[in-house]
C-alpha cells in the first residue's frame, strides 16, 4: 500500500491489473501509462492539498483513493475512490476496500463516492448497461460485473446518468419548424450562433476557463482546477480532436461567451485493441483521422450554458443546430453522459426518442463511512 502527498511510483501491477481484466475484452481502449503516472506526481495541483492511497490485491484489482480536506458533499467530508479494476473475486475486492476504507476514515472523511479519478474532469461513474455495444473515448467503461460487486461492498447508487443515440436521418429537419423559431428569437436578444473551431478555442482559453468553472460549479461533487491543470487537459490535444464543423458557439452581443456545445467524433474504431488501424489516443486529430471512419458518429460531449442564460432555451438550440450541422458528415450521434436529474437530459430524451433509439447507463455509488 502507499500514500503520498506528492509524487510517488506506482507498482507495475497497478497497470498489468488492469491489461488482464480486458485482455480478452475488443472494445478496450488501452490506458496510457505516462499520462497515468503524470497525474499521480508532482505535477497534479490536486497534491498542493490533497493525498492519494494506492494498493492491489493478489494481482487481481487495484484501487486508489483521493482526499481533499476542502472537499465536501452536502456539508460531509468526501472521500473518493477510482482506478477501480479487478478480476470478479469479492474476497480480494473486499480486503482492498476495507484497507481503503481504513484510510479514508483516518483522513476524516465521513462519506465515500466513487469512481471518481481524482475529481469530475476525470473519468467517473460506472457503466450499468448494454456493455456489448462497447464505448467512446471518456465514456464509462468496466466488465458487466462491476454493479453487483459494488453492492455487495455494501455501496449503494447515489446518483444516474444516461446517454442516447440514434441514427441521424435528417433528424434536425423533423425539428426544424419548432427550433427556428426560437433560433431567431434567440438572435433578436443579441445572440450570435456560429462554428466552435480549435483556432477560437485555443485563443479563447483563459476566458473558456472562466466559462466552464462559472457553468459547472454547482454540479455535483465539482471541485475547481488551476488553469494551468485546464490548459494541460484541454489545451491543444483536446481542441484539435473536436470536431469544427458541428462545434457550436454562441455568444452575446457584447462578443462574451453566452454557451458553447463542443462535438467529437466517435474515435473508439480506432482505438480499440482490436482496431486493425490502430491509433494512440495521443495521436488523434480531427484533420487526420476523421476520414479514416467508416461510420462516424457525433456525440455532443462537453458543453454548457452560461447562468445568465439558463431560463433562455439557449442550450436545446444549440443542441438542434449541432445536430443540423452534422448530418451531412455524419451517420449516428449521440447526447452523452447527462445526470438523470439534469434540465438537459430532457433534451437528449426528446432528440432520441424514436424507434431504433438506445442508451447506456451509468451509476456513481456511495457509502457512509
Amino acid at each position: 500500500m502507499s500514500e503520498w502527498n506528492t509524487a510517488s511510483q506506482l507498482p507495475a501491477s497497478f497497470f498489468s491489473i488492469a491489461e488482464k481484466v480486458y485482455a480478452s475484452d475488443d472494445f478496450w481502449i488501452k490506458e496510457s501509462e505516462p499520462y497515468i503516472r503524470t497525474l499521480f506526481s508532482t505535477e497534479n495541483s490536486f497534491f498542493g492539498s490533497g493525498k492519494a492511497w494506492v494498493d492491489t490485491e493478489k494481482n487481481c484489482a487495484r484501487l486508489a483513493g483521493f482526499y481533499n480536506p476542502d472537499q465536501l458533499i452536502d456539508g460531509k467530508r468526501a472521500a473518493y475512490f477510482g482506478f477501480w479494476e479487478c478480476d470478479n473475486q469479492l474476497e480480494a475486492n473486499q480486503a482492498l476496500f476495507e484497507r481503503f476504507e481504513r484510510w479514508a476514515r483516518a483522513c476524516g472523511a465521513d462519506v465515500i463516492y466513487g469512481p471518481i479519478n481524482f475529481n469530475t474532469f476525470g473519468l467517473y461513474r460506472i457503466r450499468m448497461s448494454h456493455h456489448e455495444n462497447g464505448y467512446f473515448p471518456g465514456e464509462p467503461y468496466n466488465p458487466s460485473y462491476y454493479p453487483e460487486l459494488m453492492e455487495k461492498l455494501g455501496y449503494g447508487v447515489s446518483k444516474r446518468f444516461y446517454s442516447w443515440f440514434g441514427r441521424l436521418d435528417n433528424r434536425a429537419e423533423k425539428s426544424a419548424p419548432l427550433m427556428s423559431k426560437e433560433v431567431a428569437k434567440l438572435e433578436q436578444q443579441g445572440i450570435k450562433f456560429s462554428r466552435l473551431t480549435p483556432e477560437y478555442w485555443l485563443n479563447h482559453l483563459p476566458e473558456i476557463f472562466l466559462n466552464v468553472d462559472e457553468i459547472f460549479k454547482d454540479n455535483f461533487a465539482y471541485s475547481g482546477i488551476t488553469f494551468e491543470a485546464f490548459e494541460k487537459a484541454f489545451g491543444e490535444g483536446f481542441a484539435y480532436r473536436f470536431c469544427p464543423k458541428a462545434s457550436v458557439l454562441a455568444t452575446d452581443a457584447e462578443g462574451n461567451i453566452a454557451g458553447f456545445f463542443v462535438a467529437f467524433p466517435d474515435y473508439s474504431p480506432l482505438l480499440k485493441q482490436s482496431s486493425p488501424k490502430k491509433v494512440e489516443a495521443s495521436q488523434i486529430r480531427y484533420n487526420d483521422h476523421f476520414k479514416l471512419l467508416e461510420h462516424p458518429k457525433v456525440l455532443g460531449k462537453s458543453g454548457g450554458v452560461s447562468p445568465a442564460y439558463r431560463k433562455s432555451g439557449l442550450f436545446s438550440v444549440m443542441s438542434y443546430l449541432l445536430t443540423q450541422w452534422s448530418e451531412a458528415s455524419y451517420e449516428l450521434g449521440g447526447a452523452t453522459l447527462v445526470r438523470e436529474d439534469n434540465p438537459s437530459a430532457r433534451v437528449g430524451r426528446l432528440f432520441f426518442s424514436q424507434p431504433g433509439d438506445w442508451s447506456h447507463e451509468y451509476a456513481l455509488f456511495s457509502k457512509t463511512l
